[in-house]
């Protein structure tokens, strides 16, 4: 799933020191919260006053939605994994913070222009084309090209790509078998309120 993706290439900036740009993630539920809530905001005439701190847009901005995120302000990219459910297409998305900016990387050109016409994205050009049912690979090779800061080559195997990353995600899960490893809590603490009073609370 490419959740078990994403959480990787944070686990990668976690751990891998080679990796300079500084990033987090999405996951495939935020595209579906995020949707709503601007459907929200604009039924309420424009009002943002209706995202709280408690709202769960917030959580993954605070980074404390999933594992082994980063608060969005500790980082200058957001890649975001979108999945256009009128043509069942993956599509990946990077918001620069600094910038305010999207951009678009798409395998089918503009499939997916009317789920982001509420913001300003630009589309990447001269990718290579999908040919079968590998949106998914493709997004998962966007975002490690992304982060390695390389560029994306105009002939891309993806067959050979598809074995490498699950190589990668089997030797992974091996290796923390053997060494019997426990991983130290990925989640922050959490702002909890409980009758007027603030406590943390470790997820």
């Amino acid at each position: 799933h490419i959740d078990v993706i994403f959480y990787y290439l944070r686990k990668l900036y976690k751990y891998d020191k080679n990796i300079e740009v500084k990033f987090t993630t999405t996951n495939f539920l935020f595209g579906g919260k995020i949707q709503q809530l601007y459907k929200q905001v604009i039924e309420c005439n424009m009002n943002f006053g209706i995202v709280t701190g408690e709202h769960e847009v917030a959580n993954y901005v605070l980074g404390s939605y999933m594992a082994c995120a980063c608060p969005w302000y500790l980082v200058d990219h957001v890649l975001m994994p979108i999945f256009v459910e009128e043509l069942a297409h993956w599509v990946l998305g990077i918001f620069t913070i600094n910038d305010r900016q999207g951009v678009a990387f798409d395998q089918l050109p503009y499939s997916s222009t009317s789920m982001l016409n509420p913001l300003d994205v630009t589309f990447v050009d001269n990718l290579p084309t999908q040919k079968n049912l590998d949106c998914g690979v493709f997004v998962s090779a966007f975002a490690e090209y992304f982060i390695r800061n390389r560029q994306f080559p105009i002939k891309f195997d993806v067959d050979q790509y598809r074995s490498r990353l699950a190589c990668l995600l089997w030797n992974y899960g091996l290796n923390k078998q053997k060494e019997d490893a426990e991983s130290e809590s990925e989640f922050p603490k959490r702002k909890i309120k409980i009758k007027d009073k603030v406590i943390r609370q470790q997820v």
